[in-house]
């Protein structure tokens, strides 16, 4: 995962901190949605983790949302399908974040997002496909 880090504690909890490299702010790219699905599938299949802790390595917040350029190249792409396969292919894509949020739902030990700062549309959803939520005044 280059866009998430995992420190697994003694006690089994696993320290999940999102950081992308070189940008002020994290945002929900593609290349963050693969390491989602990457995330979610460590958390499952890993025996010595027990829960995890979500949180920023931004001082800028937890997330700002969608990474609108990809978004508008995808929606660009997606209005232009010829086909139905096409059709298919863009409606899959489409629902891909949300299927990665909901792999993480379901991991089946609990999910905790610690939110300071931004923390907007994608960004939102991710903390909110945690089982649990802890707000602070301000980023770390």
């Amino acid at each position: 995962m280059e866009n998430f880090t995992l420190e697994v504690g003694a006690d089994g909890v696993a320290i999940v901190t999102f950081a992308m490299p070189n940008r002020s702010m994290n945002i929900i790219s593609h290349a963050v949605q693969d390491d989602l699905g990457l995330l979610a599938q460590r958390l499952h299949q890993d025996d010595a983790i027990v829960g995890a802790i979500l949180c920023s390595g931004k001082a800028s917040g937890f997330c700002a949302g969608a990474d609108l350029v990809e978004l508008q190249v995808d929606i660009e792409r997606w209005r232009e399908a010829a086909t139905q396969e096409d059709l298919r292919a863009g409606l899959g894509e489409a629902g891909g974040f949300s299927r990665r949020i909901r792999n993480l739902e379901t991991v089946c030990k609990p999910l905790v997002a610690v939110i300071g700062g931004v923390v907007l549309g994608g960004g939102l959803e991710l903390a909110l496909g945690c089982h649990h939520r802890i707000a602070r005044r301000s980023a770390l």
